[in-house]
């Protein structure tokens, strides 16, 4: 297994002055996918999300269930599926990630 350390730039998301949020739960489930995100962890790979709040302004919560979902299927726990993922961004989004992961956690271990 390697166990490489793949940089997910969020700011690839929006375009300024056009668009700065992100949003919606099949656009977070694509993304996901487009980055084989579940095959890479398969493979020993840890993900780096930077979010650049220069550039993003908001990230919608459906967006971050799209995102994490499939892992919550496979690995089951918050705990499990953060140890993936490490996150450069402000305390703000820090938060609402984390907020975020809770509630998956619920949702998948009732």
């Amino acid at each position: 297994m390697n166990s490489k350390e793949i940089e997910l730039n969020l700011t690839e998301l929006v375009s300024p002055p056009k668009t700065d949020s992100i949003s919606g739960r099949t656009f977070g489930q694509g993304y996901a996918q487009k980055k084989n995100i579940v095959d890479e962890i398969s493979k020993g790979s840890k993900f780096k999300i930077v979010i650049d709040d220069n550039y993003i302004k908001a990230i919608n919560d459906s967006f971050w269930k799209g995102l994490f979902s499939e892992l919550f299927r496979k690995y089951k726990t918050k705990e499990r599926v953060e140890s993936f993922f490490t996150f450069k961004a402000n305390e703000y989004f820090k938060k609402h990630i984390e907020k975020n992961l809770t509630i998956l956690d619920a949702i998948f271990n009732v």
